[in-house]
């Protein structure tokens, strides 16, 4: 018993030295799809300056699920002399209870406010899969969305 309580404390203590190497994003954002997904609200989170971020999204109402999103910034930068950036990421998506996965490529524009405290954003996301619920269809479309993150 003593052992497992001494490492869990080890594992809590080097996650909390290695999260303090990054800055961490939290925020939310709502995803308007064109075609064949729900229209969504989502978490997102990141830790700067890994290139990796994740969505957690849910849609209520009438008929709800949840989704997951994965991307991989591939290009990020600053637009020079203004708070403005943008984003060019691959990713992926899985939604329940109605299986749907696929791939995606968010293409985002940034406003830095407040130093780089807070940051709103805007986004493309062209994407495309598959459908398994009730039967197998493709999908495709583009996604708009608008959101925010603070950095802590």
């Amino acid at each position: 018993m003593k052992r497992t309580i001494v490492l869990a404390l080890a594992l809590i203590l080097t996650c909390a030295a290695g999260a303090s190497a990054f800055e961490i994003g939290i925020g939310a954002e709502y995803m308007f799809y064109t075609t064949g997904l729900s229209h969504n609200a989502l978490l997102t989170l990141r830790a700067w300056p890994m290139p990796f971020q994740l969505g957690l999204g849910a849609t209520f109402g009438s008929a709800p699920s949840f989704s997951i999103t994965g991307d991989w910034w591939m290009k990020a930068g600053g637009i020079s002399g203004s708070p403005l950036g943008y984003y060019v990421a691959v990713g992926g998506f899985v939604t329940l209870p109605d299986f749907t996965f696929g791939a995606r490529v968010p293409i985002g524009l940034q406003l830095w406010l407040l130093g780089d405290l807070l940051e709103l954003f805007i986004e493309a996301v062209p994407y495309a899969g598959l459908d398994l619920t009730p039967s197998t269809a493709g999908i495709y479309g583009v996604g708009l969305g608008a959101g925010f993150r603070f950095w802590l």
